[in-house]
């Protein structure tokens, strides 16, 4: 309502949370929420309510099993013909696997760039030009700092080879566009006069 007081709650909230209907209303429904959520949470709800205003949070919320899963709270105002705020009406609905699949692409993302970052195999990602059915070039969408270091280019993402590297053989090219055309790996060893340098390349 207006004050900000739960008036109603349906029953798959209760089903979820296990509260009972005598104890799930008013600011008691948050006793479902977790502990560390809690007070600002309340916070959010309590705002949006003074301003009249739609509010949308995430948190834990205490499964009847036990368990604490992860929700989303939205809800809008609601006003009446005159105009009046009557409060809010809204929904909770249960995104934990979602927020779970979230948080384990994080992780994942997070060892793959600490790896990328300090391994000391020099490391890129390129897209390869085409033109045509000819290899005419490829630019860097990632690389590393050991690959830096490996072949003496710097700053080379979204940069191209000709670019960086004037004279490169055609060599590079037609191996790469090789493997982006087929989706067979190489591994070879060849030199580059225009580096200055061999390469073991996989």
């Amino acid at each position: 309502d207006a004050d900000g007081r739960c008036t109603y709650l349906n029953r798959a909230w209760y089903d979820f949370t296990g509260q009972s209907e005598t104890g799930g209303t008013d600011l008691d429904r948050l006793g479902a929420v977790h502990p560390y959520d809690r007070g600002w949470a309340s916070d959010v709800f309590l705002r949006a309510n003074t301003a009249q205003q739609a509010f949308r949070l995430e948190y834990r919320l205490r499964h009847r099993d036990g368990s604490d899963r992860w929700a989303i709270d939205a809800a809008s105002p609601r006003f009446d013909a005159d105009g009046t705020f009557l409060g809010h009406i809204g929904s909770v609905i249960d995104i934990h696997e979602r927020r779970e699949a979230e948080n384990a692409l994080r992780l994942s993302e997070e060892r793959y760039r600490t790896l990328f970052e300090t391994i000391e195999v020099g490391f890129c990602i390129i897209e390869m030009l085409f033109d045509g059915d000819r290899a005419a070039d490829y630019r860097f969408l990632e690389a590393n700092p050991a690959f830096e270091r490996q072949t003496g280019l710097t700053d080379v993402v979204g940069r191209s080879a000709r670019s960086l590297v004037p004279g490169l053989e055609q060599f590079w090219f037609d191996r790469y566009g090789e493997v982006a055309r087929t989706g067979a790996a190489a591994r070879f060893e060849n030199g580059s006069a225009a580096m200055g340098r061999w390469f073991d390349v996989h």
